[in-house]
């Protein structure tokens, strides 16, 4: 008599189970991650902790725990306010090194009237006043351009400059150097007037004041400089 093969059994694999210490020790890394995430704000270690937030809260999310919400939150919250952070930390540059430039084309001024004094009035170009060691190169850096591929990141038109007080009814003077339009993300420009002041202003209002008569000449040489 044959007998009838009996069924295989089947038998289920067994689940992995971590331990209690290894869901405590999981649970407080998502924790720790959701902490460093809101330390995302701090300025200059703010990207740094978001980071790590971000690497935590991914390896925390990869284990089998509790506290995978906080996982989540350090995941999602670095990137939301890094995201937010990143233009405001770069406007907030952009408006610190305006006053760079103003110095620079204020120092570049007083080089062009100390230059003139010392030959016979003779205006100089920007290269002579660096030969002659009247500024120095990093002057006509602006510290804004970034790579740019200029020699000279200021655009200047060689005029006669004076540094005596303007009488209230003399014509207002005429912009002898200015920024350059991608300086500054074509939001601002830093300008040169002939009577060594200096002031920095909006694109718009400098075009207003570009449009002036007295400016007619280094407008036109500027639109030639900087291209359509």
């Amino acid at each position: 008599m044959t007998q009838t093969p009996e069924p295989p059994v089947h038998v289920e694999p067994p689940t992995y189970q971590p331990d209690e210490t290894q869901q405590k020790a999981s649970k407080a890394m998502a924790i720790t991650a959701f902490v460093l995430a809101f330390c995302t704000i701090i300025p200059c270690l703010g990207i740094i902790c978001g980071i790590i937030a971000i690497i935590l809260g991914i390896v925390a999310l990869s284990k089998k725990n509790p506290g995978k919400g906080f996982a989540i939150a350090a995941i999602v919250l670095p990137i939301i306010l890094i995201s937010v952070m990143l233009p405001l930390l770069n406007h907030a540059r952009e408006l610190s090194v305006r006053p760079v430039c103003l110095a620079n084309l204020n120092g570049t001024g007083k080089g062009i009237i100390i230059y003139m004094a010392d030959n016979e009035d003779a205006v100089p170009t920007i290269q002579d006043l660096i030969d002659a060691r009247y500024i120095s190169e990093r002057m006509f850096k602006c510290p804004s351009s970034g790579d740019s591929e200029r020699k000279f990141d200021y655009f200047y038109l060689p005029s006669e400059m004076y540094y005596d007080e303007t009488p209230p009814d003399a014509p207002p003077p005429a912009i002898v150097a200015c920024d350059y339009q991608e300086n500054h993300n074509g939001e601002y420009r830093s300008v040169l007037y002939a009577d060594c002041h200096v002031e920095g202003m909006s694109e718009e209002q400098f075009q207003q004041t570009l449009a002036q008569p007295q400016n007619a000449a280094f407008a036109e040489a500027l639109r030639a400089a900087e291209g359509p």
